[in-house]
Formats: structure tokens, sequence, C-alpha cells
């Protein structure tokens, strides 16, 4: 059989992981490429030459036709929460090892606190923050005035909240988290 009968597959991976099925395929024949996503990714996609999402699936079956170079991303969710005096923009999916520039963009009236950590470490007060896309992870945008991000705007509760961390009555939460799903004191329940 000549070259002419076969077409090459290759795959170029971005991001953590491996994939399977690449090589020389006579044109005609069915390809079935497979991902398998490491570190803590997910996988992300197949994608053309061109840009253009092939599948999303981690298997991804096609008939062999012409030499072609694939993309297969393995990625992150890199996400954002905003407490209630705005929203913030750019969460989502990247692949790893890329950045991801989170935005928060506070309502009329407001204005930006800063962006924290899950523990409550203040990481910038810069309303644009840049993150490594190096595993999964929620950050958050926190406005001048709010307390809580975990706390939405109309909430019934709200003003019983404020005012019992005010008095100093609330244990259990942290800088930016009121912490429902923790134990509640007495005085968070009254």
């Amino acid at each position: 059989t000549s070259r002419g009968d076969e077409a090459t597959i290759a795959v170029e991976v971005e991001g953590t992981g491996t994939v399977s099925g690449t090589g020389s395929y006579y044109k005609g024949k069915t390809v079935t490429l497979k991902a398998s996503p490491a570190g803590g990714a997910s996988f992300g996609g197949w994608y053309g030459a061109d840009g253009s999402l092939l599948s999303k699936d981690a298997t991804y079956t096609f008939t062999a036709k012409e030499d072609v170079v694939i993309t297969a991303k393995f990625v992150v969710s890199v996400q954002a929460q905003a407490s209630r005096s705005g929203k913030v923009t750019g969460a989502g999916d990247y692949v790893v090892g890329t950045t991801a520039t989170l935005t928060a963009v506070p309502n009329d009236g407001a204005s930006f606190d800063g962006w924290y950590d899950a523990e409550g470490t203040r990481l910038s007060s810069d309303t644009s923050y840049s993150v490594l896309a190096d595993a999964n992870k929620t950050l958050y945008a926190m406005f001048a005035g709010d307390r809580f991000y975990d706390i939405p705007v109309n909430a019934w509760y709200e003003e019983d909240v404020m005012e019992a961390v005010d008095r100093g009555m609330v244990n259990g939460v942290t800088p930016i988290s009121f912490c429902g799903d923790n134990n509640f004191t007495r005085g968070m329940a009254v």
C-alpha cells in the first residue's frame, strides 16, 4: 500500500493530560481518539486546526480522510463570586497553565474592596485580577460595605445578621463568608 492511501492523525496537547489513538490510518478507516485528564484537570474538548470545536467528549471518533493535527485541551475551572454590590466577569474554564483574568464591576454608586480567597485572605484591591489556571478554584469579589458574599440582596435576614455581627454576637464567620453551613451559636439563631 502506498503512502497516498494513509492519513496521519496527530494531536497537540494543551494543559495536563494524555491522549491515545494517534498515528497512521488507512483513509476511510475509523479513528478513535481518547483523552485522559491528569492533575485535577478535566477535558475541555477536541479542536481543529482552525480553532473550531470538534467535540467535547473525551472519546472522539471520526473517519480518516487526510493528514490532520487536532488539539486536545485540558482545563480547570476558575470561578468568581461577587458580593451583592456588583458582579464579576471572566470566570470559566481555562486551559491548564494559562492566565485567567477576572474583573469586578461595581453597581452604580458602589466601589470595589478587593479579591479574596476562600479563607478570606485579600489577594488584590485592583478591579482586574489575573490568576494562574493551575487548579479548580473560586475567588471572591467583595465590594465596599458588603460583609459577606453569600448573603444575597434583599435577604430577609440580612439586617439581623449584620446587627448581630456589629454587636459581636456571631462567631463561625470568615472575613467574607457568613458560613451558613457551619454550626450556629445561640446568638446566630436568635
